[in-house]
């Protein structure tokens, strides 16, 4: 890989030399409360998709076991036997 080989020319002497642009600090507290702020976001969303996984997990338990049953509208149990 291409990254690999440069990274393996880049020694840390030739790193520390390069002259990096970096924009000033209350700028960069700026991207990083922003980036703060998407983590908790992102961390929110994933407990909310674990917590509704849980949710489907248990209803599709409750359903396989009978332990529920899902109510049929009358209109669809017409011209069914009931001698099963």
């Amino acid at each position: 890989m291409l990254w690999r080989r440069v990274a393996r020319a880049i020694t840390s002497r030739r790193f520390l030399a390069l002259d990096l642009a970096l924009p000033p600090l209350p700028e960069q507290r700026a991207i990083a409360a922003v980036l703060t702020d998407m983590d908790d976001g992102i961390a929110a969303l994933e407990r909310r998709v674990d917590k509704t996984r849980a949710i489907n997990q248990g209803m599709m338990q409750q359903l396989l076991s009978r332990a529920v049953r899902m109510p049929v509208p009358d209109d669809e149990l017409e011209g069914e036997s009931h001698d099963a």
